[in-house]
């Protein structure tokens, strides 16, 4: 085996390893810290939407911080490696932080809630800034990173269906006595277990960017230079908000999810049906996003990946509601975003090639993290604006939980599982269609910088 080779399947390993310790941490905090939130440290529904959206803002605007000073930051092990074990721990102890019942009033517990989701929500934009650039960084040729993209979002999918089959027995089993114990012990189980895939990926991973150095340390670009950069590249702008309103809708069915199982069928346990569902969908997209790719093109594939997020949602209202019909209707959804999620960090690499083409500009973990800055404003959008629609109906808090609720809450829970996600599916199909980076033009923009790159060989 070449050394080229065995450099590409250690890698597909690390990144594979690095998504997963990533994503059952996160797949715990996004399902339950809600509902947590409400029904144990009772809080209103509109307070945990507020601290749900100031801590998206925050976290957004951690992300391009996070990249910039990665981009900029040499350290000794690995800038990688670094970021994604320190940014690991930091994580573990805000996902631990989050099932905390702490012995505080009510406005005790909502800075409690906001400090704990901000700490998760900081190490896990290092996480997964670091496991997104291992796709460019650990790529010999740019025809590997479909591939290692692929294997970042079928670990997680992997990690999710495993995560979600035994979240609600974990729980069960820690909480025979007081439900709260339930919520803390398995989020130390899952916070435990991230961390050891996390040191996996960081002690596996070769960063291929490096050794093309020639051992010098790479250049540390000016922010204002990789900003400019970026501003040059408009498909980077059409995709990032063509995936955004995509997952604006998502957002509105994820983060309501729990509430629907709890309150609209009464079955709170479908959880560890429904998580794997979702998951095994996520699987299904991500494993042949690659082939639809080279079928249909990226932007062709990604338009499909829309279309499903609406044939799902019309699926479940048109068969109703039965534990078969969610399942699928679930399924469909995160199919697509199986579909989308994989080609979109190849996608966003193709916007820092072309940046850097342009410029002269090195920005990878600036366009990746640029992204991910303006997902997480527009979940929290989503957040909020469900939270305050829940308070607006009369949804009724509970420290114990399960409290019963009025017909309005129920009505309005109901439909933000699915008018949300069609609406903002079609608006992202209509924005997606004129993104311009496709294969052709690529390939010929990678002729042009290797070229280059050649001239400047030569000249030294």
């Amino acid at each position: 085996m070449k050394k080229s080779d065995r450099s590409f399947y250690r890698n597909l390993l690390s990144i594979a390893l690095g998504s997963i310790g990533g994503q059952i941490m996160f797949v715990f905090m996004t399902n339950y810290a809600s509902i947590f939130f409400t029904d144990f440290l009772g809080l209103s529904s509109g307070i945990v939407g507020t601290i749900l959206l100031l801590s998206r803002i925050w976290d957004g605007i951690n992300d391009p911080m996070c990249g910039i000073l990665m981009e900029r930051s040499n350290p000794r092990h690995g800038k990688i490696q670094t970021w994604m074990l320190c940014g690991g721990v930091v994580a573990a102890i805000g996902l631990v932080m989050i099932f905390t019942v702490p012995n505080l009033g009510n406005a005790g517990r909502a800075a409690w809630a906001a400090i704990a989701y901000n700490v998760m929500g900081m190490g896990f934009t290092a996480v997964v800034t670091a496991t997104m650039l291992q796709i460019p960084r650990g790529a010999a040729h740019p025809n590997e990173q479909v591939p290692l993209s692929t294997a970042y979002s079928i670990a997680a999918s992997v990690a999710g269906i495993v995560a979600g089959s035994i979240i609600v027995k974990l729980m069960a089993a820690f909480g025979t006595e007081d439900p709260a114990h339930g919520y803390w012990m398995s989020g130390m189980v899952f916070a435990v277990f991230g961390l050891l895939f996390l040191t996996g990926s960081v002690v596996t991973f070769r960063d291929l960017s490096t050794a093309k150095v020639s051992g010098s340390a790479e250049a540390k670009p000016k922010v204002g230079e990789m900003l400019r950069a970026i501003v040059k590249v408009p498909s980077f702008f059409i995709i990032t908000v063509a995936v955004l309103f995509g997952n604006i809708g998502f957002g509105f069915c994820s983060a309501d999810m729990m509430y629907y199982l709890t309150y609209v069928l009464e079955r709170p346990a479908m959880m560890a049906i429904m998580l794997p569902a979702m998951y095994v969908g996520l699987l299904g997209g991500s494993t042949v996003a690659g082939i639809l790719a080279g079928k249909l093109g990226r932007k062709a594939t990604m338009i499909v990946g829309f279309l499903l997020y609406v044939a799902g949602p019309a699926l479940r209202m048109v068969l109703g509601d039965s534990t078969i019909a969610f399942s699928i209707g679930i399924g469909l959804i995160c199919f697509g975003s199986g579909l989308i999620t994989t080609l979109l960090m190849p996608c966003l690499a193709d916007c820092a090639d072309y940046a850097e083409h342009l410029t002269g500009v090195r920005c990878q973990a600036l366009t990746m993290t640029g992204f991910t800055m303006v997902s997480k404003w527009t979940t929290g959008v989503a957040a909020v604006v469900g939270g305050f629609a829940l308070e607006r109906s009369g949804y009724i808090t509970s420290t114990a939980g399960g409290a019963m609720q009025p017909q309005s809450a129920l009505d309005v829970i109901y439909s933000l599982q699915f008018w949300p996600t069609i609406i903002m599916a079609v608006i992202g199909i209509v924005i997606l269609l004129f993104y311009k980076l496709d294969d052709a033009t690529m390939a010929k923009i990678r002729a042009a910088k290797s070229e280059r790159a050649q001239d400047e060989d030569s000249m030294t």
